[in-house]
């Protein structure tokens, strides 16, 4: 009742008791208040926490927690992860972590029974369907994002509604039988998500990638695959020429000039 003096909202309890998205946008306002006290009065010495009934708020982060575990802030860490983690290689190498963006992602990460580290969520999000049903599929941590800091994570000229952390899936040793893909320089990573893509429907059982290759955990790699990173085994920055002298199989090229036609090419047996 407070809070909704506060900002002159004038609405009852009966409204936040049956809309719970107007609890949600009050908190989210109560937030971006204490997150303004403190940036002009607080100390990051001190211990501070603000119980609002059965909801804390950490004033040092600004967090708000509803009952449900769902928060409404991300700490400033965990903010300067996620940018990192959207644009940085090297963080995405350091942590084994990744951001899934879009709903088809989403689903089939969990259709792979890969795990979900946490999801980040907007208003608009939470209220498509198909989003939270996914979200209902995992007991990842979720987060309410304000729309400005989800445009900030999402290369996507339309915001999807969802992110998710990942955990980026361990590679397997080669292998040196099967049916296998290498692939030398791609670099654009829109070609080699439509290569994985492409591989996974065709059964390839492994891909191997040389230093020079586009990251495969890179949104942008990974909106091309469209969930191909979560069920193929790959192997990035692989020794391609030792990896082929070791193979108990056929050595297949694709070449510019005297090549066969693909269509025409004995591709059985361990390629």
């Amino acid at each position: 009742a407070d809070a909704d003096r506060l900002f002159g909202l004038g609405l009852g309890a009966d409204d936040y008791l049956t809309k719970p998205f107007l609890m949600q946008e009050l908190l989210l306002r109560v937030q971006h208040l204490l997150q303004r006290a403190y940036r002009t009065e607080l100390s990051r010495t001190k211990a501070a926490i603000l119980q609002l009934g059965d909801r804390s708020v950490d004033l040092h982060d600004a967090l708000v927690t509803l009952p449900d575990g769902t928060t409404l802030a991300l700490t400033a860490t965990e903010r300067t992860l996620l940018r990192k983690l959207a644009e940085n290689r090297r963080e995405r190498l350091k942590t084994g972590l990744t951001l899934l963006d879009g709903p088809h992602l989403l689903a089939a990460w969990l259709d792979a029974g890969r795990p979900i580290e946490r999801l980040l969520l907007t208003q608009e999000g939470l209220a498509n369907p198909e989003i939270a049903a996914l979200a209902e599929r995992t007991a990842a941590p979720k987060n309410l994002l304000d729309d400005r800091l989800f445009a900030e994570l999402s290369e996507l000229p339309s915001q999807s509604g969802v992110l998710a952390i990942v955990g980026i899936p361990p590679a397997r040793p080669p292998r040196r039988d099967g049916f296998c893909l290498l692939l030398d320089g791609v670099q654009d990573p829109g070609n080699v998500g439509a290569i994985l893509r492409t591989a996974v429907a065709a059964g390839v059982e492994q891909a191997l990638l040389s230093p020079g290759c586009a990251d495969v955990w890179s949104p942008k790699t990974l909106r091309a695959g469209m969930g191909a990173q979560a069920v193929l085994d790959i192997v990035e920055r692989a020794d391609l020429p030792a990896f082929a002298s070791d193979f108990n199989g056929r050595i297949a090229a694709t070449l510019l000039d005297g090549a066969t036609d693909l269509y025409q090419t004995d591709l059985s047996g361990d390629l």
